[in-house]
């Protein structure tokens, strides 16, 4: 059954290197409605919150969410990150 606060978009399939290999599998949502504001939950991993265009993202965006980004714009539900490495 669909959910009417937030629809599902895109799902990476990634390996992340850090001590040793770990296979992860993320989901990317979008938000039809919500309540509070947006906030840093973890400072230590963190240091800015901020909204961009699609086609403005900052220099520093984290590898795994750009390529899953330009995968949305194109409709691919479903992107591979990292695999090429091991």
């Amino acid at each position: 059954m669909p959910n009417k606060r937030y629809k599902f978009i895109s799902a990476v399939h990634l390996i992340l290197v850090k001590d040793g290999k770990v296979l992860l599998l993320r989901r990317f949502m979008t938000a039809k409605e919500w309540a509070g504001k947006p906030c840093i939950c973890e400072k230590d991993k963190c240091d800015q919150l901020s909204w961009y265009a699609l086609n403005e993202l900052p220099k520093n965006v984290i590898p795994y969410v750009k390529s899953a980004l330009e995968h949305i714009k194109t409709n691919e539900v479903y992107s591979e990150f990292g695999w090429s490495s091991i």
